[in-house]
């Protein structure tokens, strides 16, 4: 099994699920539950199995409930990054408030707190012999939305560009919210996005959005897999919940 010691690990739970109607008034998308367990601590779990010593989880919609809830966890160290405006700005700039925080001597995993995933798509992430690696699941056999981000790479596994599905005609499969960013491209990705974020409207972009634009200005840097095939759901919606509970129903991860 891959050993996570080295790395230095964040989970994006900041934001609200406006699109779980009144559920995502109640709660924060990471506490919702399939099987009897809550999405944070399953991927903690998860991670805890690989041998993560600390974990950053940056918060601020109903932060307290999800630092109540992660008072189960007793093998990992939990630190918590509370982020101002996190209605206000987009999860790029969720990530780029790590920055006072970060490392710069240790590689990042960057992983959702709204997902679930088999994983083995994590484990063949950490080893890619690719040092960054935005997470993609294959576009086979996998239904997708106008509204999905997608990955467009070249023969050698590089990302291109990133994008809706409506407007990337070709593509090799879906955004799925784990990254592996090395501390070399770490570090000129939070310089770009410092120069970027000096003007507020970019704040409010979307990871994709500005990894998106860091790619096409640093070519060659960020790769993706694209044969990853094993299950995974991103909860944004009720609908998701139901999909969720039935694909992972008798999973023994």
């Amino acid at each position: 099994m891959v050993n996570l010691s080295n790395k230095q690990i964040i989970l994006l739970s900041a934001g609200m699920g406006r699109r779980l109607g009144k559920l995502g008034k109640i709660q924060p998308k990471s506490l919702i539950k399939i099987n009897h367990e809550t999405l944070i601590l399953r991927l903690i779990r998860i991670l805890s199995l690989r041998k993560a010593k600390k974990i950053f989880v940056l918060v601020g919609y109903k932060s307290e409930q999800i630092k109540r809830e992660l008072k189960k966890v007793k093998n990992t160290s939990i630190k918590f990054v509370k982020i101002k405006n996190y209605s206000k700005y987009g999860h790029s700039y969720t990530w780029y408030s790590f920055k006072k925080f970060w490392s710069p001597q240790k590689d990042l995993l960057i992983l959702h707190t709204d997902i679930i995933f088999n994983p083995k798509i994590l484990d063949n992430i950490l080893k890619s012999k690719f040092k960054s690696v935005i997470g993609i699941k294959s576009k086979r056999n996998h239904k997708l939305f106008p509204k999905s981000f997608v990955v467009r790479t070249d023969k050698k596994n590089r990302v291109l560009r990133i994008d809706y599905k409506n407007k990337l005609k070709v593509f090799s499969g879906e955004i799925i919210g784990i990254n592996k960013i090395s501390k070399n491209t770490m570090k000129k990705l939070f310089e770009f996005m410092r120069k970027l974020f000096l003007e507020k409207k970019n704040r409010k972009l979307s990871w994709e959005q500005v990894v998106d634009m860091f790619a096409t200005e640093k070519r060659g840097l960020l790769f993706a897999l694209k044969n990853q095939t094993s299950h995974w759901v991103n909860i944004n919606k009720l609908k998701d919940i139901k999909i969720a509970k039935r694909v992972f129903k008798n999973a023994r991860y």
